[in-house]
């Protein structure tokens, strides 16, 4: 009954994990002076179905896209 009940607590806590993780996008522009500004935004508990599109955001301005 012991094993049953360990087992039935790791397929518990599997189903619980969640499988969003946090990314962040770094890019970087012109000023008006001749320097350059580097900003990230933060995308915070992206799906996987959810990355590919925050990753096409990141690639229109030029980022580099990563795990946080």
């Amino acid at each position: 009954m012991k094993k049953i009940l360990f087992i039935g607590m790791i397929f518990g806590g599997l189903a619980l994990t969640s499988c969003k993780k946090d990314y962040e996008c770094v890019y970087s522009y012109p000023n008006g002076s001749g320097g350059t500004i580097t900003e990230s935004h933060p995308y915070d508990n992206v799906k996987n179905s959810d990355k590919a599109a925050a990753k096409a955001n990141c690639d229109l301005v030029q980022g580099t896209f990563s795990v946080k």
